[in-house]
């Protein structure tokens, strides 16, 4: 059951749009590396911080995913503040490691 408010809605739709732009930009990243590695032309070390760019981009967008997914439930699922909150908590711890 969808029970969410115009206003609600957007902050999604939103939140979607941005989740998109993540991945596009993690997308052109991973081109970007096959593309330097196929052609021979990048240092070890350029190759490894790209590396580290496309993980960190990948566990942002992965946090990110997450809290959005647990939030849109909590908001439609009628949740106390205190348990989004703590929701919110758990989310962000999981992926601090």
């Amino acid at each position: 059951m969808n029970t969410h408010t115009p206003k609600e809605k957007a902050v999604l739709s939103l939140g979607r749009k941005a989740l998109i732009n993540r991945l596009s930009r993690i997308q052109g990243q991973i081109e970007a590396l096959k593309h330097s590695i196929e052609e021979d032309d990048g240092e070890c070390l350029t190759h490894m911080r790209q590396v580290k760019a496309i993980r960190s981009g990948v566990k942002s967008f992965a946090e990110e995913y997450v809290q959005q997914f647990a939030l849109s439930c909590a908001q439609s699922e009628s949740v106390s503040p205190r348990l989004k909150r703590r929701m919110e908590e758990v989310v962000t711890s999981a992926f601090s490691i």
